[in-house]
């Protein structure tokens, strides 16, 4: 898991593209627990992506929680859900690769 330097609170704008959409977010984290990424710049593109880790009865765990929206699509239409779809496989793909990074964090005793 990254370790932003400004731990507790916002850092400058991380800057991606996304399916040819230019893609501004904040991140902000706070220590041990959580990460929020929060998307920026226009309406359209608005969201939040939270990264909780907690310990339970059974172990680590890390909850994963997304509230985007799809921009140009229309709610409860069938372009909304194929989107969805799609960014859904998007993000599995992100998850998969934090569940391997803080499973190695954890092996080596840093989590």
């Amino acid at each position: 898991m990254a370790r932003p330097r400004h731990e507790g609170r916002e850092r400058p704008p991380l800057r991606a593209e996304h399916a040819g959409l230019q893609l501004a977010r904040t991140l902000t984290f706070t220590p041990p627990v959580e990460v929020l990424f929060e998307r920026i710049g226009t309406e359209e593109n608005a969201g939040r992506i939270t990264n909780v880790i907690s310990d339970s009865e059974h172990g680590l765990l890390l909850t994963f929680t997304f509230a985007v929206n799809l921009p140009g699509a229309a709610p409860g239409t069938a372009e909304e859900r194929q989107k969805g779809e799609a960014m859904r496989e998007s993000y599995v793909g992100a998850v998969k690769a934090m569940l391997a990074r803080v499973r190695a964090l954890v092996k080596e005793g840093k989590l």
